[in-house]
Formats: structure tokens, sequence, C-alpha cells
């Protein structure tokens, strides 16, 4: 039996289950993925999941009781030498009738490429025809991280970052943002067009779509933004600011290992 104990936000989510699959396939087992432990952090989260566990290649099990694995429970088998897979110990040959996967896998080494396309796959298959409706794929896309990372931001300036990024006057800016009032204070003086996409309440999956299918983005030191360009199809252009990644997220870049074109501003 394969159990993961879900955590944190879609970008989050997507890392853990691609590790979750490569185990659950290798061991040819179902995986059973709980949930009931995303509202404990300090942003309450929702389960995000649910386009890309239709088209599984291994049987999925919703777990959502909150009793069932509460962190007093992960403490006491972890006390027990119960099989907890982590990233320290995720390519070992230990063996065990239960295993619970427990870490964030933020890592290019544990993302398999098989699972990636699956998961792309299912996203354009659900969403082909929302861009439509909201974006033109021709403009710039950017994505703000506001809430628990606003102090690290500090010193971006993003008047400097869209000159580089070499936009025209007549280009619409996209921002895509968990925090909308401070988006719009660091953006107050472009002269471009700004659309704030949260004014249309779509879903995080939604959201992450159309990041995947802008032809040119602004990515922030975020797991949402880089998985989401990582499912982009050829043809793009994906821009990373460099003081976003000085310290704790220069790994998260190895991600991007597909055809997209790079430049560092």
């Amino acid at each position: 039996m394969i159990i993961l104990n879900l955590k944190g936000g879609l970008g989050n989510q997507i890392f853990q289950y691609i590790a979750a699959l490569r185990i659950a396939s290798l061991k040819n087992k179902k995986l059973y993925i709980y949930t009931g432990n995303l509202n404990l952090f300090r942003v309450k989260r929702k389960f995000s999941l649910d386009v890309f566990i239709k088209n599984s290649p291994v049987e999925i099990v919703l777990i959502k009781r909150n009793i069932f694995l509460n962190k007093y429970l992960l403490a006491i088998l972890k006390k027990i030498n119960f099989l907890i897979i982590t990233e320290k110990n995720f390519f070992s040959k230990t063996h065990s009738s239960i295993s619970i996967i427990d870490d964030y896998f933020i890592n290019s080494k544990f993302i398999d490429n098989v699972f990636i396309d699956n998961l792309k796959e299912s996203l354009y298959n659900q969403y082909s025809k929302l861009n439509k409706q909201y974006i033109d794929e021709d403009g710039l896309g950017i994505h703000i991280r506001g809430t628990d990372r606003i102090e690290e931001n500090q010193s971006v300036y993003f008047e400097e970052i869209l000159k580089k990024a070499a936009i025209s006057e007549n280009m619409v800016i996209y921002c895509f943002t968990d925090d909308f009032n401070y988006a719009k204070s660091i953006l107050i003086n472009i002269k471009n067009k700004i659309v704030f996409m949260n004014k249309y309440k779509l879903s995080d999956i939604e959201e992450f779509y159309l990041i995947s299918k802008m032809n040119k983005f602004i990515i922030s030191n975020s797991t949402f933004s880089i998985l989401a360009r990582r499912m982009s199809l050829n043809h793009t252009s994906t821009y990373v600011v460099r003081d976003f990644f000085d310290t704790r997220d220069k790994e998260l870049l190895e991600v991007f290992n597909f055809e997209s074109n790079i430049y560092f501003l």
C-alpha cells in the first residue's frame, strides 16, 4: 500500500504526485492520496489534481478523512521506523507493505518525463478552449508571487524587468498573482495595459493552463509558474529573473528540461 500525504498548493502537489506515480508504477500498486492535511498550513489549500488523476497511469484512491493521517500519527510512525519515503531515501531499495510518501520532491531528479507528458496531455485535453476567452497568447504573461515571499522580492524592479523583456508599447500584460494589492502596487508605473487575471475568479488549475499557453512569460520563484511553463508546448519563450533564484530556489530551474527558449533577465 502506497500513501501520498499531500501538502501545499498546486505546484507542490504536482511535484509530489509525479514522485508518487513513479513509485506506485515501479511497485505496480495502487496509489492512495491523502488530502486531509491540506488545510493545516497558514495558507489553506485545496486538492487540485482532479484533472490529472482522471487519466492516471496507475489506479488512484482518494482519502479525505481528516483523522486518517494527522501529524501526530506521522510522528509516531517515524519513531517506530515505519517506511516514510522522503527526498533522502527516495531511491532506496528498502521495502515495506505500507509506504507513506511524505516530502515535497521539488527537484528535477524526481521527475519522470513520461509522467510529465501524461499530465500535459490531461491538461490540454481538459482546457483546450479556455484560453480564447481570457488571454491573447501573443501578450506577455507574468507571475508575481506575494504572501509569504514579499520580503524576498523587494529588491526586484519590475519596470526594469519588463524593459529587459523588450515588450512593445501596445503589448498587453497578463498578471497572475496570489496577492492583487501587492502586484498592483509594484506595476503602478507600467504604461502598458495590464489584465489582472484574478478578476476572472479562475481556479488554480485554469490559471496554470493559461500560463502554459502564453507565448512569452516571466516566471517567479514558484513551483506553480515553473511547472506550468514546463508543460508549455514548443515555440514559447520563458523569462527567468535571476534575482528570484539567488538563494534557496536555484534547483527549481533544473526543471526546465524542454524545448521552450529560456532567457535570463
